[in-house]
């Protein structure tokens, strides 16, 4: 064999085997760098739960929520399920009863509708009603009417389970978007309030309704005394309506964002370098 022949053949068989190395290489799937993304992007979304779980899951809810607990206070949703074994819930006096109705009175005037109250004892059932029409008179009584009706319940020492409080709003069919319990929190309505002073809170949500109502868009202003009537804003629960964990996760998916934008870069070039020093 000529030595020309001899080089052909020793380079076909070089050829060869780099071709069969070659072949025997694992061939690295395209979706792993794709899967690395998406595991770096649930990293950084679980660390965010994990610091908003660190800086405000301990901490007690503001006024901004009907529901709060303290360390020293046991209190919660009533539940109809719940037994009240501890003292009864103290009953509205005939004064405080009719000082309550002549403030819904002038309410009554203002916006054309009835507005009511009603207090239930979560241990006996039993159910105090006071509407603007009376101290002992039911708000339902009138074509157009609101009520406010508020239940507490107490427990023993001895009990496992804790006081508890709910409220909520009734109407006549035309109220449909009626307030719920976090909106009465705003206006320091929530369930230790009610809890402690069953009677002040309540005279408080049944008062301050017709604000909530006017704040959706339910009722309108009016004018009172030649006055234009300018309902006061609620109460805040921050200096700002954004809570810190709403911003956190804002800020959160922004920079989950311009990870995914900067990983979708670094993958294309990778790709293009790739192709490149395959072709070469």
């Amino acid at each position: 064999m000529s030595r020309r022949r001899r080089r052909k053949a020793a380079a076909a068989a070089h050829a060869q085997r780099k071709a069969v190395e070659r072949a025997q290489k694992p061939v690295k799937s395209k979706w792993n760098d794709f899967w690395w993304a998406v595991g770096i992007v649930a990293a950084l979304v679980f660390g965010l739960f994990t610091i908003d779980d660190l800086m405000f899951g301990s901490t007690p809810r503001t006024s901004g929520s009907f529901y709060q607990s303290t360390d020293s206070e046991s209190a919660g949703y009533y539940s109809s399920s719940t037994h009240y074994d501890g003292e009864a819930v103290p009953p509205f006096t005939t004064e405080a009863a009719v000082e309550l109705s002549a403030g819904l009175a002038e309410l009554e005037k203002a916006h054309g509708i009835c507005f009511g109250w009603s207090l239930t004892d979560g241990k006996t059932k039993r159910t105090q009603t006071g509407s603007s029409q009376g101290h002992d008179v039911a708000a339902k009584r009138c074509p157009r009417w609101l009520e406010t009706a508020v239940t507490v319940g107490y427990t023993s020492n001895n009990s496992a389970s804790g006081d508890g409080a709910n409220i909520i709003v009734h109407g006549s069919s035309e109220f449909r978007n009626l307030p719920r319990p976090d909106d009465f929190a705003r206006l320091g309505v929530n369930v230790p309030a009610l809890v402690e002073d069953p009677i002040a809170a309540t005279g408080h949500a049944a008062l301050g309704l017709p604000l909530l109502m006017i704040e959706a868009g339910t009722l309108q202003p009016v004018a009172q005394a030649g006055q234009p009537i300018t309902p006061k804003p609620l109460e805040a629960v921050s200096g700002s309506d954004i809570s810190p964990t709403t911003w956190l996760v804002l800020y959160g998916m922004g920079g989950a964002a311009v990870l995914c934008v900067g990983l979708g870069f670094w993958l294309r070039k990778r790709a293009k370098d790739k192709e490149r020093n395959s072709s070469v």
